[in-house]
Parts: C-alpha cells; sequence; structure tokens
C-alpha cells in the first residue's frame, strides 16, 4: 500500500499507525509520520488484539485536518485526486454499501440481526442505517465528524463478538449504528475499494475503483482481485526501485491473521465479560429460602412463590426438569416457612407453575399456566378456570400462554396480558380489553412478572427482561407504573436494569433447569411476588436460577429513582 500511495500521489503525506520497523527498510522514508498505538485501545478484555476496538479510535491518531484512511491489506490502483475531490464537503465518508429504514424487521449485515442491533443500541425511530465497509474511511476535524467518532467509541460491544469476524467485535456494527444515531450522509455514490473484481482488467477497474482490497480470509471468489493485487504491488515497485521483490497476495492473507493471535495471559471466563457488560443500578441483598425447604418429595426446587393472606404458593420442579411440575402451599411467616403441602388444581396437561397470588373479594386468588394455558383459580377450594386468551395477541406470540400479571379493579378481575395491554376477566372469559402505547427498551423486551400493587394512587408492577448478550441469557428486573384506572396505560418503566441475576457456576448451586450447559449460560433472576406496605417499604420475591427463591426488601422511593 505504501509504495502505490507513493507512486500515485507523491505529495500527498503518508501516516502509520503502530510500528515503522514492520515496514521494509526502503519504504520507511515515504512515512511523514508514524503514530504509536495505545494499548488501551488495541487489546480487549482477555488480552487478546481488537482490531475493530483500535479502528473505533483512529481519529485519535490524525495528524491531520482531513483525513483519508485505508486498510494496509490492498493496494492504490490510479491516483487519488478525484477521490479528495469527490470527499470534499462530507465531514464522513465510507464505502457504504446498503442503507435499510429503521423501521425494517432485517437487513443484509452479518455482524447483527437488525431486531438485535434495536434492541441494543438507542437509535432513532426513523431514518436508515447503512452497511458500510469501513476498509476506506475520510474525516475531517469538524464537529458532526467529531459526534460520528464518539458514538462508534460508545457503540463498542465487547459482549456483542462475532465468528463471523474472527470471534472479536466487528468496528464495522460501531460504525453503522452511529451513522445511523447522527443521521449524517456519508455515502460518496461509489465502492473506492474493489474487493471481488469480475474480470483482471486494472483499465475497467480504474473506471470506478481506487484500490483493491484483500479483505478477510483467501477466497477463490476474489481470485481476480489478487491477481490485480500482484500486477499493481509489482508494477509500483518496479517504478520506485527498479526491480520488484513483493510477496504476492497469498503470502499477505496468511501473515495478516498473525495478529489474531491470543497473548499468553490466563484466559479470562468469557461469560463473565459478557455479564459485566450489563450494569444494573442497584445490588440488593438477596435472602435465600433454604434450597428443599418448600419443595416436599420428591420434588427439588421450590421457586417463582408468590404471598397472600399469609400463604406463601411457589412452583414445584424436579429433575428431570419439565416433566412434573405442580404447586405447593404453606405458611409464609416472614421466610421461616412451615411443612409445604401439594396444591391439587386440575389443569388439562396436570401441570401448574409460576403462581402469581392476590386477594379477590376476601378470598385468596392465583392465576397460574401449566405451560402452555392460563387458569384463574381460588386456593381455598382449589377451583380452576382455563382463562381464554384475548382477541388480540403479538404477531410474534408463540402460542404459549404464560406470565400474566394480575390485579383486582372496581372488584373485577384484570390481567395486565402484556405491555401496554389490560384484559378483564369474568373467571375463565375476556369481557374486556384494554390496548395502550406499548412501552418499549433500547435493550430486550419487557415480559411478565409479579402481580400488580397499587400504591400512592397509581399501579406497579416488577417485570423481567430476558437479555441475549453474546453467548448468555442474562435476566434482570425492571419497575412499571401504570394508571390505577382505565385504559391502565404505562405511565414510566425502568430503561435500563433495576438489578441483575447473580454470577454464578452450574457447580456451585444445586441442579436447576437452566444449569445443564457446561458451561452454565442462562442466569435468571424473575420477580413473582411484590408487596408494599403503609411505610413503603416493598417484598419482593425473585426465583433464583430456578432452585429457589430470593427475598428482596428495597424501600419504595429507591425503585422510583430509576424509573423515567
Amino acid at each position: 500500500m505504501v509504495n502505490s500511495l507513493t507512486h500515485f500521489s507523491p505529495d500527498v503525506p503518508i501516516s502509520i499507525v503502530g510500528d515503522i520497523n514492520l515496514l521494509p527498510e526502503r519504504e520507511r522514508k515515504y512515512i511523514d509520520k508514524v503514530v504509536a498505538i495505545n494499548p488501551d485501545h488495541l487489546n480487549d478484555a482477555t488480552g487478546r488484539i481488537a482490531p475493530g476496538k483500535f479502528k473505533l479510535h483512529l481519529d485519535l491518531y490524525s495528524p491531520y485536518d482531513e483525513t483519508m484512511y485505508i486498510d494496509i491489506d490492498g493496494v492504490a490502483v490510479q491516483e487519488l485526486q478525484t477521490l479528495w475531490e469527490a470527499c470534499a464537503g462530507f465531514d464522513i465518508a465510507t464505502q457504504v454499501v446498503s442503507k435499510s429504514p429503521l423501521t425494517a424487521d432485517k437487513w443484509p449485515c452479518l455482524w447483527l440481526p437488525l431486531p438485535d442491533v434495536k434492541a441494543e443500541y438507542n437509535l432513532p425511530s426513523e431514518g436508515e442505517i447503512p452497511e458500510i465497509n469501513s476498509s476506506f474511511i475520510y474525516w475531517r476535524k469538524t464537529d458532526k465528524a467529531a459526534q460520528f467518532w464518539a458514538h462508534a467509541k460508545d457503540n463498542y460491544r465487547e459482549h456483542l463478538a462475532t465468528k463471523h469476524w474472527g470471534h472479536s467485535f466487528p468496528d464495522e456494527l460501531a460504525f453503522n449504528v452511529a451513522l445511523a444515531q447522527t443521521q449524517i450522509n456519508a455515502d460518496l455514490g461509489m465502492l473506492p475499494v474493489q474487493f471481488k473484481a469480475k474480470r483482471p482488467d486494472i483499465g475497467e477497474l480504474r473506471k470506478s475503483h481506487y484500490f483493491v482490497g484483500c479483505y478477510g480470509q483467501y477466497s477463490t471468489e476474489a481470485r481476480y482481485t489478487y491477481d490485480m493485487y500482484d500486477r499493481m504491488v509489482a508494477y509500483c515497485e518496479k517504478q520506485l526501485y527498479g526491480s520488484s521483490t513483493a510477496s504476492k497476495s497469498h503470502h499477505l492473507m496468511k501473515a495478516k491473521f498473525a495478529v489474531s493471535k491470543p497473548t499468553k495471559k490466563p484466559a479470562a471466563d468469557v461469560r463473565k465479560i459478557h455479564y459485566d457488560a450489563i450494569v444494573p443500578a442497584l445490588t440488593p441483598e438477596m435472602q435465600l429460602l433454604p434450597y428443599g425447604k418448600a419443595a416436599p418429595k420428591p420434588f427439588t426446587n421450590a421457586f417463582n412463590g408468590s404471598i397472600v393472606q399469609g400463604k406463601y404458593v411457589v412452583r414445584l420442579d424436579k429433575p428431570k426438569f419439565f416433566t412434573d411440575r405442580k404447586l405447593a402451599i404453606m405458611d409464609w411467616a416472614d421466610g421461616n416457612l412451615s411443612t409445604p403441602q401439594l396444591l391439587k388444581f386440575k389443569t388439562e396437561n396436570g401441570h401448574a407453575e409460576d403462581p402469581r397470588c392476590f386477594e379477590f373479594n376476601g378470598r385468596p386468588a392465583l392465576v397460574f399456566t401449566d405451560g402452555g394455558k392460563m387458569y384463574f383459580g381460588y386456593i381455598d377450594t382449589q377451583e380452576c378456570w382455563q382463562m381464554k386468551p384475548p382477541a388480540s395477541r403479538p404477531k410474534d406470540h408463540d402460542g404459549r400462554e404464560k406470565n400474566w400479571s394480575p390485579f383486582v379493579y372496581d372488584g373485577r378481575l384484570h390481567v395486565l396480558y402484556g405491555p401496554g395491554h389490560v384484559v378483564e376477566y369474568d373467571l375463565g372469559q375476556p369481557v374486556a380489553e384494554y390496548q395502550t402505547e406499548i412501552p418499549t427498551l433500547t435493550r430486550g423486551h419487557i415480559r411478565g412478572g409479579t402481580q400488580l400493587v397499587e400504591h400512592g394512587g397509581k399501579l406497579y408492577t416488577i417485570f423481567h427482561v430476558r437479555q441475549r448478550v453474546n453467548a448468555i441469557n442474562l435476566y434482570w428486573a425492571g419497575l412499571m407504573e401504570l394508571d390505577a384506572k382505565p385504559p391502565f396505560k404505562a405511565l414510566r418503566w425502568s430503561r435500563t436494569p433495576l438489578w441483575k441475576a447473580t454470577f454464578v457456576d452450574s457447580k456451585d448451586i444445586p441442579p436447576a433447569p437452566h444449569t445443564w450447559r457446561k458451561p452454565m449460560l442462562d442466569f435468571v433472576t424473575f420477580p413473582s411476588h411484590l408487596e408494599i406496605d403503609a411505610d413503603g417499604n416493598c417484598l419482593i420475591l425473585a426465583g433464583n436460577h430456578d432452585y429457589t427463591d430470593a427475598v428482596i426488601r428495597l424501600p419504595m422511593q429507591e425503585l422510583l429513582k430509576h424509573i423515567v
């Protein structure tokens, strides 16, 4: 690359970022400046070289007011004056491969599906998100460009490393998102770099391209590109030095991946790296109920419990998990549990799980699921009625009914069926629906949680979010505030985690449905009960990794600080 730039554009100063000793000695005289790399910009949390992370800091290394960056694994094929002229007026310009509306469900970019991009990043509701190739980037030192680079750095997500990019984070994902966030037009209307020429014709290539690039691994689809690379490198060396000793493209393709080898630092637990990427507002003390205390034999696990009129009702399970699920009841006594007894609700498939308890017209009641259908029941008589789903359901509904959050309004049973969707029931029959604006998150989706509780003239529930963080599934909890009158609109809610599941390994906890993988990949906190006393103190139950319940006590005022 240095030789071809020098030959075609001898008046353009060239700087390199890195070690000049890696260049052949005869090329070093063509370098204007050498900028050393800050290791903090180059290495990921495991000590491994992360090229994508480094590239997001390129603006900090340029000594120029106007910069054209080009990946070194390529060669210039003509002078660059007309390319500089094409970039004039742009704050940022790059090789834009495609554009997709932000309202779309998918895009052609390989690095991350568009729905996951929307869940991970804060994006505008309208506009476009481009797909770029970052082998070529032009920028000027302007406020707009500075804004772009700041967003790009902020978009680095180590937990979004992908096998498609050497098991590292692809800088192009951060750049794509930054362009969507800033709504900067970076499209030159041309592709300066050719990667997969259809024929080895350099004259034809020069009509619309300025470089050939050899990105990625060696590919037979790019054989014409490699042929032109070899010929152009040899030509430029002969022009500058009178002879050619250049390595061929296939040597380049092998050598350039040496930087991706891990360092000799001890291997880090990548699960912990992904886990630490999610930062909660609170780290509450979690008092765990004794394992097995609430589970009558042969059951072992008791979790996702709820309380009503001093009684604790809890879901039971045992190995082999999900094959026999029941409910048990016992005295709560502030966590000093009495001997559990099975509840004998009759369901279609014989299973019962995830109770949400509440008082209904003076009687202890609950809603629960058999894993696919919902039921309303009275605890004192162990009668239950299957609840017919509402007429309108989400387009992506998978057919299972679960995680409904009950409450009583005007003496009638209501459930929060889903975000922005409340249904009134007469035993098992829906009689009215209220649909309002759906509360959303920038990362993940709001899912069901505790029953709804009235406090200070509003309704409150604690929901859960199951967020995919690269290889792991991390559950976290948030608070939602709703209007206490129809249509029960969501007013405020947590946009980021209140708390998250604890980080544990399967060998350190009892067997549970989510611990069978080695290493363990699911970290679960599942809010299932909320009480708020007259002094504004909250008692919360949350299933802890599906083997027991955690008791969490927090002042309501502290929770309210974290909803908007």
